[in-house]
């Protein structure tokens, strides 16, 4: 910097400052672009095919498997005193109830205060698939952690018949009786499918009920739809696509279905039977005109 006075010294090196600050921002800029760009993935919203339930006395085609059951507790009834002789505190336990099968638990009641005739109306009513041989208990527990072991124990022999009508009464060793209810698996109509419109990339599908219309037709998460009745997915808006699912549902939407096998093939899907389980978060309807102790609670 010979030859330049202290001014310019000064002025040269705040510029060459000034000009590499300019060129480290610019950087860091690019580098939190990049950052956000790469964190922020697309979220595309899950979408559900309609569900309604059947109308009274339609055909189930088809019927619910075997080892589909509708269960629920019907009551229960609770002797004056406690598994250990004494008095209820309070004056009467607050019961719920447990289903056990091999050992875990499928079933649990909320608790309801203060009784020894339980009906357990706030319980959640589905569907539940229970195997063949299963080893199934029925329990009934005080809500209360000073009571250590259960009201009732006692274990379910035959499910398949209780479904058939046989008596549902349990009779505990506590001298307890717990009414189980077993029925058919309820039905929805539907056909049993979420998706993702994803714009242009087409329709993801993203679940399947498993006992359902999409499902018997093949049809798995992962696997894309291509077109509805001939309608490219990619130039469809989310709307769209229901509208173009909705229109054909009860006469069969056909789709151009790619799958993760990497095979491609148009099937074609309409409503029909589906038997929901707790997984596939759909409630459980009276069927249209109906009254029915089945009916899970509001």
């Amino acid at each position: 910097m010979r030859g330049l006075s202290n001014q310019g010294k000064q002025r040269k090196i705040g510029a060459g400052l000034s000009h590499g600050w300019s060129i480290g921002l610019r950087y860091t800029l690019a580098w939190v672009s990049a950052g956000l760009m790469l964190g922020c993935a697309i979220i595309y919203p899950e979408v559900q095919t309609a569900v309604r339930a059947p109308k009274p006395g339609q055909e189930l085609d088809p019927p619910p498997p075997d080892d589909l059951y509708f269960i629920y507790f019907e009551s229960a009834s609770i002797p004056a005193k406690t598994p250990g002789g004494l008095d209820w505190p309070g004056g009467a336990p607050d019961p719920l109830a447990k289903l056990l099968v091999n050992g875990s638990e499928l079933i649990r009641t909320p608790a309801q205060s203060s009784t020894r005739a339980p009906t357990w109306p706030k319980q959640t009513r589905q569907n539940y698939r229970v195997a063949p041989g299963s080893q199934i208990f029925v329990e009934v527990w005080d809500d209360n952690p000073m009571i250590n072991k259960p009201i009732c124990r006692s274990q379910v022999r035959d499910l398949p018949a209780l479904r058939e009508g046989a008596n549902n009464e349990i009779w505990c060793d506590s001298g307890a009786r717990v009414r189980l209810g077993v029925e058919p698996a309820r039905a929805m109509v539907g056909l049993g499918l979420y998706y993702e419109p994803r714009g242009t990339e087409g329709v993801r599908v993203t679940r399947v009920v498993e006992y359902s219309p999409a499902a018997r037709a093949g049809l798995q998460a992962g696997d894309r739809i291509l077109a509805i009745n001939g309608k490219d997915t990619r130039q469809l808006d989310g709307n769209q696509v229901r509208s173009a699912i909705n229109e054909k549902a009860k006469t069969g939407v056909k789709l151009d279905v790619w799958y993760q096998s990497g095979k491609r093939h148009i099937v074609e899907i309409k409503e029909g039977p589906l038997y929901p389980l707790p997984s596939d978060e759909i409630p459980l309807k009276v069927a249209q005109g109906e009254r029915s102790n089945q009916a899970s609670p509001d």
